[in-house]
């Protein structure tokens, strides 16, 4: 069947902004909201540096390099590569991002109904993760004509009943550069820029089946650019409704903030509405992280796809059962670390392909990040 140009490109848009909007992306923003209360616009800046800027450079330098992990991360050294790729996998996968979509999952259900037991949910988001992943050939088109519409038209109800509220804004605790600084620091909890770096390769092959031959790489930067504008305007509204009711957020936990937004802002009935836009964008991103962690392990080691997308979840499974708290505790350290080399290593590979001086020299541009990292890590 004929598919137009721009319903190619739309569809890969939705794409994008759903396989990175998952239970960090409906949490962070409405925390850096509740935190900047009336300095939530530098919170926003400071959010969209590292939640949307970066993720989208990693993107793009991962597009232009055909989504080729091994050149990419060869730039920290062959050996060094190999363990950041492990490393990210498993800080995205099973043990920081995909058992996290779960607990929010889970938790956004209980609002509906509190007789509903996380066991049973864990093991039924997993089943249901096990079946639409090994759909491969069909997840940029499940995600993008499917669920990413569903997801939407869930948050633009909260977003717009919020928005039009007569709720009093608080005065901001932390001064402008403070809320920048926290912001930042927030954004990288979300692992976009690690996630980005992975996630291209699903984007850049739907277009290399579906677009004219020689403009699969347009058409895959157009539709990164275009999600990601998109997934600011949603951060923006989360970042203002988060700052507009701080004050009725406050003891909130995290993994609660999105629901409890919700009641306030459209009431008990939204209950429902509530359950599905988070049950969506967290499945949408299971979705595409257990498909790229299956296919990179089946590749690197042989083990047959449907074992490699069993252990990927029932691995993620036994992590979401240590809970929220544990999870981010866990992660905060390892990506405060991680973080400004990561960064260095996107920006390296974007500029090695005019500076060969840049390719030379960036495994000890990598190291010295890495170390001067940890180095103030450790003295906070």
């Amino acid at each position: 069947m004929f598919v137009s140009k721009s319903t190619q490109v739309a569809i890969a848009s939705l794409t994008v902004f759903a396989i990175f909007f998952g239970a960090g992306n409906l949490i962070y923003p409405t925390f850096v909201g509740l935190e900047t209360k009336s300095n939530f616009a530098y919170g926003f800046l400071g959010f969209a540096s590292t939640g949307i800027f970066l993720p989208l450079l990693a993107l793009i330098s991962m597009i232009k390099a055909g989504c080729n992990m091994d050149k990419f991360f060869s730039l920290a050294g062959k050996q060094v590569g190999t363990i950041l790729v492990m490393l990210i996998l498993l800080l995205m996968g099973p043990l920081g991002g995909i058992p996290r979509c779960i607990i929010v999952s889970f938790d956004a259900l209980t609002v509906m109904s509190s007789s509903i037991r996380f066991l049973h949910f864990n093991l039924f988001f997993g089943v249901l993760t096990f079946l639409l992943v090994l759909r491969d050939s069909e997840v940029v088109q499940i995600v993008g004509k499917w669920l990413t519409p569903a997801l939407i038209m869930g948050i633009l109800v909260i977003v717009i009943a919020g928005i039009s509220s007569n709720q009093a804004m608080s005065d901001a605790t932390l001064s402008r550069f403070p809320s920048f600084t926290f912001a930042v620091f927030e954004g990288y909890q979300t692992m976009d820029a690690c996630a980005a770096i992975f996630f291209a390769k699903i984007i850049l092959d739907y277009f290399k089946k579906e677009a004219p031959e020689g403009n699969a790489l347009n058409y895959s930067l157009l539709s990164s650019i275009l999600g990601f504008f998109l997934l600011g305007i949603v951060y923006a509204a989360l970042l203002f409704l988060g700052a507009k009711y701080a004050t009725n957020l406050d003891e909130i936990p995290k993994a609660s903030l999105f629901n409890s937004l919700t009641s306030l802002v459209a009431g008990k009935a939204s209950s429902v509405v509530v359950a599905f836009t988070v049950f969506f964008a967290c499945l949408t991103t299971v979705i595409a992280l257990v498909q790229l962690i299956s296919k990179w392990l089946t590749e690197r080691t042989g083990i047959d796809l449907r074992l490699s997308v069993c252990g990927t979840v029932i691995c993620s499974m036994i992590s979401a059962s240590f809970g929220f708290q544990a999870l981010t505790t866990f992660l905060v350290g390892i990506l405060s670390l991680l973080y400004p080399a990561l960064i260095v290593l996107i920006l390296c590979n974007l500029a090695s392909s005019s500076s060969q001086y840049v390719r030379k020299y960036s495994p000890v541009i990598f190291w010295l990040t890495a170390a001067v990292s940890a180095y103030v890590s450790i003295g906070v």
